[in-house]
């Protein structure tokens, strides 16, 4: 479809021309009159069915809800927001004179208007005659919501707030912790199992069996969901930033404690739920891989399927003949590109060795990628009547765009990918597209950059002048 309203109005005109030979198409009559507002209700139509039949399809869907059904019916793993992490030294002025015991759960938010919150992930506490303690935290709220089951049949609820972590969830249906599966077909009536679904806005919807597949909550039973909430990417902060205790703490005999908390290190780990573009570029990657890693495009697409990574090159013998035979080499690059850590490249190798478990005489190394730092400084001219700030900020912008990882090209390749030149004449006309830019020319780089094949661009600093 995707025809304009003058092309359906001409199809029209032309067909009543061959219909009534004497229909003058060029008249302000009647007729013409309502083939105008014929042609105008089909391109309406057209245009809805079009937008209906683009949802029907992994790869043209523009809607999170359509990819997330297309996950779910092929079992991709979409990844839930996942909270950072680091830990906070809480400390007293004086040496305790008896035992202060801070408990697992205990809350430290950020000050401020807008307050990230943490929790600590162990109990602990500080011994008589000791001033502080190191302790674990993590990014979270914890929550809890009680429905009453209705005997029912397939009974689903949904979760009050969101995001929700899903590795947080536990469900206990009148006291007993149920068990949460992947789908009921091989749950008999018994089985105390529950299936969970991602919601585009971060919550989750919890399903419980028939009866004949998965035992269905008595009527008036209590079901209780437990689980955490994140704030994802935002939640990575700078060190000594975790600074407001929110939680009251007291010593073994019962008196207020005046604790002091910090975090020396910054908090890391941090990803928001995934995203429409990047489901969209691993499920087909998801629905042709076999279970085994066994060539290249296998490993490639076990490894990007990982969550927080945004690309995968691997590298044999026969692209690099340095690399001894029979080996793979993994180079990752995480979402926002930088130096992966350790927690990912360990993610990535388990992945392909052990989740699609790789040929035994193949050697597989996962290594952080090579980056090439491109610096760039331009100079722009603005157009009379903008001003210099905006246009300076707007420049900045897009050469940020530009070398975006999640970027692609029309033809749908990556714009920004391993090997891949940047040429100066494309870089120039992307940015010279803004509308308040009258001249613009670059001083650095001095020409096109021609990475190895091996080796992925990455834009270093960004200086933008202008005259």
């Amino acid at each position: 479809m995707g025809r304009t309203y003058a092309q359906i109005l001409t199809e029209l005109k032309q067909y009543a021309k061959q219909r009534w030979p004497d229909w003058n198409i060029d008249a302000k009559h009647i007729g013409n009159i309502l083939l105008e507002c014929l042609a105008d209700q089909i391109e309406k139509m057209e245009y809805r069915l079009d937008n209906l039949f683009n949802e029907l399809f992994p790869d043209t869907a523009t809607d999170y809800s359509s990819v997330l059904r297309w996950a779910r019916i092929v079992g991709y793993p979409v990844r839930s927001v996942t909270p950072a992490s680091t830990y906070i030294v809480a400390s007293i002025s004086q040496p305790a004179t008896t035992s202060i015991n801070i408990p697992i759960g205990t809350r430290i938010i950020t000050p401020g208007q807008k307050q990230i919150v943490y929790e600590t992930t162990e109990a602990a506490y500080i011994p008589e005659g000791s001033t502080s303690v190191n302790i674990p935290v993590r990014q979270t709220e914890s929550k809890n919501d009680t429905f009453t089951g209705t005997g029912e049949a397939y009974q689903v609820y949904e979760t009050a707030d969101g995001p929700v972590w899903v590795d947080s969830i536990v469900i206990k249906v009148d006291g007993v912790t149920w068990t949460k599966v992947d789908d009921f077909l091989l749950s008999k009536p018994t089985d105390q199992h529950y299936v969970i679904e991602l919601q585009e806005d971060g919550k989750i919807l919890i399903m419980f069996g028939d009866g004949t597949n998965g035992k269905a909550p008595p009527s008036d039973s209590e079901i209780n969901v437990d689980y955490k909430i994140s704030q994802g990417a935002e939640g990575n902060i700078p060190a000594n930033t975790l600074t407001v205790l929110d939680s009251v703490i007291y010593d073994t005999n019962g008196w207020l404690v005046d604790l002091k908390v910090n975090n020396p290190e910054p908090a890391t780990g941090g990803q928001d739920q995934e995203s429409i573009n990047h489901i969209k570029d691993n499920l087909p990657g998801w629905i042709s891989s076999s279970d085994a890693c066994v060539i290249r495009e296998d490993f490639s697409n076990a490894g990007q399927a990982v969550s927080g990574v945004q690309r995968v090159l691997v590298m044999t013998h026969e692209q690099d003949p340095s690399i001894p035979a029979l080996t793979y080499i993994l180079y990752v690059v995480p979402d926002n590109g930088g130096e992966p850590s350790q927690e990912l490249l360990d993610a990535v190798e388990y992945a392909v060795t052990v989740s699609r478990p790789r040929i035994l005489t193949l050697v597989v190394d996962v290594k952080a990628a090579k980056y090439q730092i491109v610096d760039v400084t331009c100079t722009v001219t603005p157009v009379p009547g903008y001003s210099a700030s905006d246009v300076q900020a707007q420049a900045e912008d897009k050469i940020r765009q530009y070398f975006d990882y999640s970027r692609k090209e029309p033809d749908g390749t990556w714009a920004i990918d391993f090997g891949k030149p940047v040429y100066m004449a494309k870089l120039t006309a992307w940015v010279a597209d803004l509308s308040g830019i009258a001249n613009i020319s670059f001083s650095e780089p001095s020409g096109d950059i021609m990475p190895p094949a091996d080796t992925i661009p990455a834009l270093g600093s960004v200086v933008v002048n202008v005259s």
